[in-house]
């Protein structure tokens, strides 16, 4: 198991307000693993088209702004939280962000409503529902399973802005 001494070295790398590109690169290339194979874990081994380009989408975002540094730090400060039992909860756009759902930072899945088979990955996004919470009861037309309803409708630009461009904010909560 791994102390805070062992994070706080891993986490020293990073200099607050400095962006460095090899540092960014490397969390760029953990990140994209990570959501990747999160994103395989939860819907299968062939992602549904609308999450592709959403995380495409995203990642593109996150490279040409140089916010990977943010969203790995974030990932392993929850990762290292849940290994020591503790609560962690994000607070204002992150929950916006696919790839914040996929790194585990957040709760909140925004793609557009949908059911998702958690037995054999069966998804079907229904454009004319608001959220997943709203989606009657359904069984999986493939394996007969109770499908979940999933996706809260979030675009990505709340948080990341139209172009991308916009200043990243992450902020955790943690106990104290």
């Amino acid at each position: 198991k791994r102390t805070d001494q062992d994070l706080t070295a891993e986490l020293k790398a990073v200099n607050e307000g400095e962006r460095y590109s090899s540092a960014d690169e490397n969390a760029f290339t953990q990140i994209r693993k990570s959501a990747y194979r999160k994103a395989h874990e939860l819907y299968g081994e062939k992602l549904p088209q609308l999450l592709e380009m959403r995380l495409k989408k995203e990642l593109s975002m996150i490279q040409k702004n140089k916010s990977a540094v943010s969203f790995w730090v974030a990932m392993r400060i929850c990762n290292h939280m849940k290994e020591l039992n503790y609560p962690t909860s994000v607070a204002g756009a992150i929950g916006s962000a696919l790839i914040a759902f996929l790194l585990e930072i957040s709760d909140v899945n925004p793609l557009p409503a949908h059911y998702l088979c958690s037995h054999c990955h069966f998804t079907d996004f229904v454009f004319s529902a608001f959220d997943g919470f709203d989606l009657p009861n359904r069984n999986c037309p493939v394996c007969g399973g109770v499908l979940q309803g999933e996706g809260h409708n979030i675009p990505c630009e709340t948080l990341m802005g139209y172009d991308g461009n916009k200043e990243i904010n992450i902020e955790l909560r943690v106990p104290a």
